[in-house]
């Protein structure tokens, strides 16, 4: 692969590895205040990283790729749909998680004021 589009596919790759990078929780739910803005920020940064990585990809296939990169182009596929597939099940789990937590509070909000509202 010439050395300019071996750093742009190195760059695509590097941008995938630090989204999913950024998508594991480094604390469950329960640790966070459950503020529904600490829970999207990293989602948010995702979102940026993937409109970059998505920009550089249409620039990357903007160029047929020659015989000899296939084989790498083709690795890399695989490593960004993998890693796409991780991105979606995390991001659904803490959606779930998110839905579970704001659950609990507008349920406990509920017996509050019900109790309040017999005394």
């Amino acid at each position: 692969m010439h050395p300019q589009r071996q750093k742009q596919w190195q760059e695509i790759l590097q941008l995938t590895h630090q989204m999913l990078e950024l998508a594991i929780p480094n604390k469950t739910l329960n640790d966070l205040t459950a503020d529904e803005e600490s829970a999207k920020q990293p989602w948010q940064v995702i979102s940026g990283i993937e409109t970059q990585r998505l920009k550089l990809l249409e620039r990357f296939f903007a160029t047929a790729p020659t015989e000899d990169e296939i084989t790498e182009i083709e690795e890399g596929i695989r490593l960004i749909n993998q890693s796409d597939q991780e991105l979606a099940a995390l991001g659904s789990k803490i959606q779930q998680e998110i839905a579970a937590v704001f659950s609990k509070n507008t349920a406990g909000q509920r017996a509050v004021s019900a109790y309040s509202n017999h005394e």
